[in-house]
């Protein structure tokens, strides 16, 4: 069974890796700006060129045992998306928009995480609204489901 560490490992390398705009994204997402956690030295510096950037922490671990010793493990991530508008023109709100229609459709398009888990669901997210203009934050919830079985 992959442990918690190596889950939201694989959840930051895919989300780097994958939103791009060569594989029908609308944006293309900068690996080295996907973090495996948050990092406060980063949140801070509004260097343009640091944008955007997307943290992915671990909020919550269940692990239930089932019957025939089956265990189901449950894992909560929140992911932090930041955003800058670039201009005075550009709408911070449309800059959110178009990154929370890339990971909806990363969450579709990957729903195992590469046969890392059962189950990948985005289960809810929420966004600044404007507020923290010149920059967006949309921060989501999404869990993961992995069965263990007796054997393995």
């Amino acid at each position: 069974m992959k442990t918690t560490t190596e889950v939201r490992n694989q959840l930051v390398s895919m989300i780097g890796s994958t939103i791009k705009i060569a594989q029908g994204y609308e944006n293309d997402f900068d690996p080295a700006k996907v973090y495996n956690r948050y990092i406060k030295e980063i949140t801070d510096d509004t260097s343009d060129v640091k944008y955007p950037k997307t943290f992915v922490c671990i909020a919550r671990g269940e692990q239930r045992r089932m019957i025939a010793g089956e265990i189901n493990n449950l894992l909560s991530f929140l992911i932090m998306h930041v955003v800058k508008r670039p201009d005075e023109k550009t709408d911070v709100q449309i800059l959110l928009d178009s990154a929370m229609r890339d990971f909806e459709r990363f969450f579709e398009m990957n729903d195992t995480l590469g046969g890392f888990v059962q189950t990948l669901d985005l289960v809810e997210f929420v966004t600044d609204s404007g507020f923290l203009d010149p920059e967006g934050v949309m921060i989501m919830r999404v869990t993961t489901e992995r069965f263990k079985y007796g054997g393995e």
